[in-house]
């Protein structure tokens, strides 16, 4: 008779899942060049037997094929590795594959499929250890966060937060502190985000050290909050001194360093610093470039922010070029109708308005419409563009999207200043001059509280 062996649960995890790209992680190594490395420790899950051979070797072979970006084919490993699974461990670590290589490669609907899946799975085992569950559940969470279901998305990185404590690994924790804080961010609380960001950071530096790849990235998730609030100075500090970790550590041409170059290109474009926002835009894009295939998401949604810098410079025809070359290879890998192209149809719809092309904007501005109705930029596009022709239309896009910002981001935010330029500019059209000058003066307000917030005082 074969005596039952002990197998090993592996701990495959998106790192960070904001700032750094997609890599299969333990509890506490992350892998620092997005590469997939088989994970050499792990729990003992009693009463399972293992296979040892063909589901095994599939999900190893995938690892490898993922790591040298080889997707369809690491793809048809995890399907393999799951085919031929004996075990729940087999079980679970092939829909952890197959989850986070279709987040990796936009199929949200998939990845959250399987990794409910392998949550699931996971919870009928014996003795997980609460690391192991920690980085099952950050995984499923980010899942929901990129389908926008931040209110399912919570209580599982709440969960995975109260694992992770229980590991009292400060690695695990410092991870799980981290993904909370970015959804408190998508979400609006930036209160909420500030404060488990700054715990994450500072946790990270402790376990891994001050410089290391890991603290770095949880530095770069935080510069981008920072940006987001307005704390300009301090988000570029922040982002330049994550940018610095990176080179050194990772590599100059490692996709950790590009992905903090883009998110220090947005705060740059914010504030209308366009050399510097397209500098790190470009090199952003390079990098990443040569990482991925040309129509990856991730890389298709940097050159959208080009474009639009492209655009406030004044670089009409190149802004063009790039939002048209960028939309059109998002159809080619999603569809005319899917939802994913949402801000490749946003980016040329606002260069088309910019270049005085009416008609082609708001041809493309509805089309993004019918896919994302809450979008704010949108909001306001569509407002510009019917403040033309129908100033009823146009005040109700306006009067929606600075609902919508005052709501994610707070009274006195910059969207907010944003958005209530723009029903200003319709109210006077209007001849609605009180509200127009009340909406003025707040717009004031807001800016002369941003620059206090970032000259120290």
């Amino acid at each position: 008779m074969q005596s039952k062996q002990k197998a090993v649960l592996l701990i495959l995890s998106l790192s960070f899942g904001f700032s750094t790209p997609l890599s299969f992680a333990s509890a506490d190594a992350t892998n620092e060049v997005g590469t997939a490395n088989p994970i050499e420790g792990g729990t003992k899950a009693e009463g399972e037997s293992a296979s040892g051979n063909a589901s095994q070797t599939a999900l190893s072979r995938g690892m490898v094929q993922q790591s040298w970006r080889q997707y369809a084919e690491a793809r048809k490993s995890y399907d393999e590795a799951l085919r031929q699974a004996i075990s729940k461990i087999e079980q679970i670590n092939a829909l952890k594959g197959i989850g986070l290589l279709a987040m990796g490669d936009g199929r949200e609907d998939d990845a959250l499929d399987a990794l409910k899946q392998a949550s699931a799975l996971e919870s009928t085992l014996p003795n997980v250890d609460e690391a192991t569950k920690a980085a099952t559940l950050m995984n499923l969470g980010l899942a929901y966060t990129h389908l926008y279901q931040y209110g399912e998305a919570e209580p599982v990185y709440k969960k995975a937060l109260e694992a992770a404590e229980s590991s009292h690994d400060k690695k695990t924790i410092s991870k799980a502190y981290d993904h909370l804080g970015m959804l408190f961010m998508k979400d609006g609380r930036f209160g909420n985000a500030d404060e488990a960001s700054l715990k994450a950071v500072n946790i990270a530096k402790e376990a891994w050290g001050a410089d290391s790849v890991n603290a770095a990235c949880m530095m770069a998730n935080r510069g981008y909050l920072l940006g987001l609030e307005g704390r300009y100075k301090d988000s570029e500090s922040t982002l330049n001194e994550a940018l610095e970790i990176q080179r050194k550590r990772s590599g100059e041409d490692s996709a950790l360093v590009a992905s903090v170059l883009s998110d220090l290109g947005k705060v740059y474009l914010t504030q209308k610093k366009l050399s510097a926002a397209e500098e790190a835009f470009a090199e952003a894009i390079k990098i990443r470039g040569k990482l991925v295939e040309k129509n990856e998401s991730g890389l298709l949604k940097m050159k959208t922010f080009l474009a639009r810098t492209l655009m406030e410079e004044g670089k009409t025809a190149a802004a063009k070029q790039l939002a048209e070359t960028s939309l059109k290879l998002a159809e080619q890998k999603f569809g005319e109708d899917s939802p994913k192209i949402f801000w490749q149809l946003l980016t040329l719809a606002t260069v088309a308005e910019n270049g005085g092309d009416y008609t082609k904007s708001l041809t493309l501005a509805e089309r993004a419409y019918a896919h994302n109705k809450t979008d704010h930029k949108l909001l306001i596009l569509l407002s510009k563009l019917y403040q033309r022709s129908d100033l009823r239309r146009s005040e109700s896009f306006a009067r929606e999207a600075l609902s919508k910002c005052e709501r994610q981001f707070g009274p006195e935010h910059p969207e907010v200043a944003r958005c209530s330029v723009q029903l200003a500019s319709v109210l006077r059209n209007e001849k609605q001059s009180i509200e127009a000058a009340q909406l003025d003066a707040r717009v004031a307000g807001i800016r002369q509280r941003i620059v206090l917030l970032n000259s120290g005082k």
